[in-house]
């Protein structure tokens, strides 16, 4: 496959690896760092001797302005029995089969860890970029996967990846990513020939030019400075919901609730409460008895314009 640009492919892969990483983090109670430490081309027919045989298959379909592809995450089924006992609470080293409740549980793992991951790529270029996992199977060969990349709309040219993953005092493996070659494309990298092909020509002479100083200040906007066509949107309903805290919780303990159990809430007694306007926090305030209702008096307004 001509014009893979693997340098810019892994820088871009880098920067998803970290948010993906403090998702892993918020998961397990545990750092985690990802590495990439390979990318190059596979026709298909070398499969059988880069891929584990007993292996579990994540399906995720990447998509930007660019286009759309399908890509396969591939892991060795023990790597992935260690990782799913860990989360619901077993020893890790405990051999059992990954059933459909193990398999919801990586697959849970693995959106979240996706979901983070492409949209910081994507507030990074600019640009609307999304990864879904769309399926999740234990497989025991290596023809599963090799008649869903023929499915793919690919010349038979793949891209595979080699990751790295090491989880703070739990495990450390190896896992494979393979993807057709407009991957590239998707991710908004122009293949090698592009590049080349864009900057034949005439030479053009480029001037040197300065830009007279200017000074920044803050403008504070408020109803008065909206305009009498943006008015109508002051009209919007948006959702407002006031949260007293939170707390995170495994899988086996949201498993484990019961009635009348208790759950300790990340706020001192007495702290403000958050006000929240359709998921994003604007103010803080207290809790306040109005009648039979609960009520909550704003102490504190953090910001209106976004």
């Amino acid at each position: 496959m001509l014009g893979l640009d693997t340098k810019a492919i892994t820088e871009l892969l880098e920067i998803e690896a970290v948010p993906a990483c403090n998702m892993l983090k918020s998961i397990l109670g545990r750092s985690a760092k990802i590495t990439i430490t390979g990318i190059e081309k596979n026709d298909g027919g070398h499969l059988l001797e880069s891929l584990p045989h007993f292996h579990v298959v994540i399906e995720a379909e990447r998509s930007s302005e660019n286009g759309r592809i399908s890509q396969l995450y591939i892991f060795k089924q023990e790597d992935m029995m260690c990782l799913s006992n860990y989360m619901m609470g077993m020893p890790v080293d405990t051999e059992r089969p990954l059933d459909e409740i193990a398999l919801s549980v990586l697959k849970e793992a693995a959106s979240q860890c996706f979901h983070a991951a492409i949209h910081e790529l994507g507030d990074f270029l600019g640009k609307e970029m999304d990864e879904v996992v769309t399926h999740i199977a234990v497989q025991d060969g290596i023809e599963q996967i090799r008649e869903t990349v023929d499915t793919w709309e690919t010349d038979g040219s793949l891209v595979q990846i080699d990751f790295h993953i090491e989880i703070e005092g739990l495990h450390s493996f190896d896992f494979y990513g393979l993807a057709p070659k407009q991957l590239q494309a998707v991710m908004g990298i122009p293949s090698l020939e592009e590049e080349g092909q864009k900057y034949q020509g005439k030479t053009i002479a480029v001037q040197e030019v300065s830009f007279p100083e200017f000074k920044y200040e803050a403008v504070e906007q408020t109803i008065e400075h909206i305009g009498e066509e943006q008015k109508k949107l002051l009209g919007i309903t948006l959702d407002v919901s006031v949260q007293i805290g939170g707390t995170s919780c495994r899988v086996k303990d949201i498993l484990a609730l019961k009635e009348g159990q208790v759950l300790t809430l990340d706020k001192q007694a007495g702290s403000p409460v958050d006000i929240v306007v359709n998921g994003q926090l604007i103010g803080k305030g207290d809790i306040m008895v109005t009648g039979d209702k609960f009520a909550a008096r704003i102490t504190e307004i953090a910001g209106k314009r976004e």
